[in-house]
Parts: structure tokens; sequence; C-alpha cells
């Protein structure tokens, strides 16, 4: 008896954890794309210009308590325009995507990583 009961016990509580987990990185990847949309929007004339230091400054006013691990902007053609911040290997992040857009044109991509919870 006292092992069954250790088992459901130890099964509840994994399934809790689980359940638990997957809510910490349901709402990590929504405060991601929220993140990713401003920085997307803050960014578009500094990509069309290719202006590294105003994507920079924009990075550093939207990662205040730097909670962004990872951070990449390519331009229309999927190239690298903004280097990588900080070198955090991406797929062990939680990575979130935004357009940049110019009014209906996408001229870009924004890329913001997150550590798993």
């Amino acid at each position: 008896m006292a092992t069954v009961t250790l088992a459901t016990v130890v099964v509840m509580t994994a399934a809790h954890l689980w359940r638990e987990l997957d809510e910490q990185q349901k709402m990590t990847r929504h405060r991601g794309e929220i993140a990713a949309q401003t920085l997307a929007k803050s960014v578009v004339s500094a990509v069309v210009s290719n202006d590294i230091p105003a994507m920079a400054r924009a990075v550093e006013l939207i990662n205040p308590d730097q909670e962004i691990l990872f951070v990449r902007i390519l331009d229309s053609n999927d190239r690298e325009i903004f280097p990588k911040y900080r070198q955090v290997k991406p797929e062990s992040l939680i990575i979130v995507k935004a357009p940049v857009g110019n009014g209906s044109k996408a001229v870009g991509t924004v890329e913001l990583g997150w550590d798993r919870p």
C-alpha cells in the first residue's frame, strides 16, 4: 500500500512540475513575441539605412534587465546585419521571430532568444 501511495505521489508531482514548466515556457515565449514585435517596429528605419548603432540602441532599450540572451537582425535577404548579441548558442534558448516591416513590405527579421525556464 505504501509503495502504491508513494508511486502515486511521485507521478502526480512529476505531472504538476511538467505542467508548470510548460506554462512557464509558454509565458516566456509570449513575452518574447511581444518584445520581438516591439523591437521590429523600432528598428525599421535602422534596418533600411543599415544603421548598426541605432539597432544597438534599440536592443539596449528593449533589454534593460539583460533577460534577452540572443538578438539577431536580418535583412530582407536573410543576411545578418546586426551581430549576435551575447554569444549564446540559440539551440539552448527559446527563440522568437518578428518581421521588420516598412508598410506592408518586410525589410528584415528580428530574432530574440531567452533562457528556458
